[in-house]
């Protein structure tokens, strides 16, 4: 290959997507014939693995292109009802930002899509001779999801959806980022399982939402104001579910994390004794050996070159030549790798089966949002544009290619009043002014003092007096956000809002904790917070004043009970 220079020397290189470690009960399949891994099948072009046996796993030592195990493009990696498949991936490749780490648990299968990146670079010989390096590289573009339960890390510049296909018989769901735009490079990482009713679980996903493509309803994984800490996903066909398991823990969910614990201990159990056996190996060994004698007779020659060569020195590096290394390995070493294999022990068996996913409550599913009305952004959606923001001015400073530190020390010198570049202090403007705009935002925010997404509102018209006090009330509103936070799955808050005169020529005093609660569909309903005076004066108007409770999402109509429990009450009827 002359690369476009006549007599020119080139090199070329190529790289192959690998598996790191399986157990022995995993088949590729490819044209339709199905073979086991790690067997010789010369008639389907050779699947041999070279590895050694360790327990029921087998680590892929040397992936070599000729005798390795070549996955191409339209395979089928299966895996038993004992099989795992652990990091199926592909060498990085410069200026490509694309990676793929797959891993398959018993009874999965997936279809690999793989494409060859070619990767081209000019040199000039010590002879004045131009060639080319040639380096290809064999990549997963996408796959498909057959069925079964996998772990996924990928980084792409593509869609997500073009990268991860799902078979057609489960439900089409997408990915969105749940804060901000989708960045030009995307990483996203997951337990996903495609279960044998058709539905889809995730679980172990952070910083993306999950979109049921037939409803068009999404589960938000990530809400700043209602953290949900360790979300389940679940599609199905007709809708999607969300489940926060840290407080509805789900058995089969924990059990599989365990799993994913101990098979990264297996791995590095696998890895240690392979190290070790590489340490005491004869080929080690007479290699240190080696290396031993010839520092010796290079202490030799550098005491030979004195101008007083020392004799007892040179008698003593003579006497070490004649003896051999009396220990291979140090029991402080031997000590450590012992102490090392057994805190690598499994504390799991992978082989006994998985518990059951724990049943699906209906108050978990999505639905449609109701239509609502914002007096202000969310603090998400503050969040996201802040981000958004600062990604496209980041974009600008990253194409000055300024080097590290640079920007912090033009801060500094604008700081003392020194001049700067005007494009340097343009976007350093900007960086201040989108930190400002955040900033304002959720003061103003946090300084709301009414629900900021109404899904209802009604004039009220009731008045009663209480404790000598003329309570006028004006209006209701509820919303499932007030200034920073949402109410729970299923909630919404109340707020009520009166103004007060006490009548009397004395103090008034109320403990509202005490004196007000809320009666929905036969529910006592404790007070949630208020803003108003408890201490009124005589014959001055209180306006302004709000109680507020968490209410049923879909509650209509209320009766407001004043009074102490153990004394006469009065009653205001509300109805949205």
């Amino acid at each position: 290959m002359s690369g476009g220079f006549e007599n020119s020397p080139s090199s070329f290189s190529k790289k192959y997507v690998s598996i790191d470690f399986f157990s022995s009960e995993c088949f590729i399949k490819r044209g339709g014939k199905k073979s086991l891994l790690g067997k010789t099948e010369s008639e389907t072009g050779g699947y041999l693995v070279n590895g050694k046996e360790s327990s029921s796993w087998k680590k892929n030592e040397e992936l070599k292109p000729v005798q390795g195990l070549i996955i191409k493009d339209g395979d089928s990696l299966i895996t038993g009802k004992n099989g795992y498949i652990m990091r199926i991936s592909f060498p990085s490749i410069e200026g490509l930002s694309e990676e793929r780490n797959i891993s398959l648990f018993p009874d999965s299968e997936i279809i690999l899509r793989v494409k060859t990146v070619k990767r081209t670079k000019d040199f000039i010989n010590p002879n004045g001779s131009k060639g080319i390096t040639v380096n290809e590289s064999d990549i997963i573009d996408g796959f498909e999801l057959v069925k079964g339960l996998f772990n996924l890390s990928i980084t792409t510049s593509k869609e997500i959806s073009n990268v991860i296909n799902i078979n057609s018989k489960y439900p089409r769901i997408s990915f969105k980022p749940a804060l901000g735009k989708a960045q030009r490079i995307k990483s996203i990482n997951m337990t996903l399982e495609l279960t044998s009713d058709g539905s889809i679980v995730i679980f172990n996903l952070f910083g993306y939402n999950v979109v049921h493509e037939k409803s068009g309803l999404e589960a938000k994984t990530f809400e700043t104001l209602a953290m949900n800490l360790k979300p389940k996903i679940v599609i199905k066909q007709s809708g999607i579910y969300m489940t926060d398991m840290s407080k509805t823990p789900d058995y089969r969910v924990e059990e599989i994390n365990k799993r994913i614990m101990e098979i990264g201990k297996l791995e590095n159990s696998i890895l240690m004794k392979k190290s070790y056996s590489d340490m005491i190996s004869k080929e080690t060994l007479a290699k240190n050996e080696n290396q031993r004698l010839a520092q010796i007779n290079q202490e030799l020659i550098n005491e030979g070159c004195k101008n007083k060569p020392d004799p007892k020195i040179i008698a003593f590096l003579k006497s070490q030549l004649s003896k051999s290394s009396s220990i291979a390995v140090s029991n402080e070493t031997k000590e450590l790798f012992n102490k090392g294999v057994e805190a690598l022990k499994p504390l799991v068996s992978l082989e006994s089966a998985l518990p059951s996913y724990s049943a699906i409550n209906e108050s978990e599913k999505i639905t449609l949002k109701k239509e609502s009305k914002r007096t202000a952004k969310s603090y998400d959606e503050m969040v996201g544009e802040s981000l958004d923001e600062n990604d496209e001015i980041d974009a600008k400073i990253r194409k000055l290619m300024l080097p590290a530190g640079a920007l912090e020390m033009y801060k500094r010198m604008q700081a003392e009043g020194k001049s700067i570049p005007p494009q340097i202090a343009e976007l350093i403007s900007k960086q201040r002014s989108s930190r400002a705009k955040f900033e304002e935002g959720v003061k103003k925010l946090a300084g709301d003092k009414g629900i900021v997404e109404q899904t209802a509102s009604a004039p009220v018209n009731e008045s009663i007096t209480y404790n000598k006090t003329l309570f006028k009330f004006i209006k209701i509103e509820k919303g499932p956000e007030i200034n920073m936070a949402r109410a729970p799955v299923g909630k919404e808050f109340l707020f009520i809002y009166f103004e007060s005169t006490n009548k009397s020529t004395a103090q008034a005093f109320f403990s509202p904790d005490e004196e007000f609660r809320l009666i929905c569909n036969k529910e006592l309903i404790p007070l949630r917070n208020y803003r108003m005076e408890t201490n009124k004066d005589p014959n001055k108007l209180y306006s302004n004043e709000q109680l507020f409770f968490v209410i049923p999402a879909d509650a209509k109509e209320f009766v407001l009970e004043i009074g102490k429990k153990s004394m006469a009450k009065q009653n205001v009827k509300l109805k949205l």
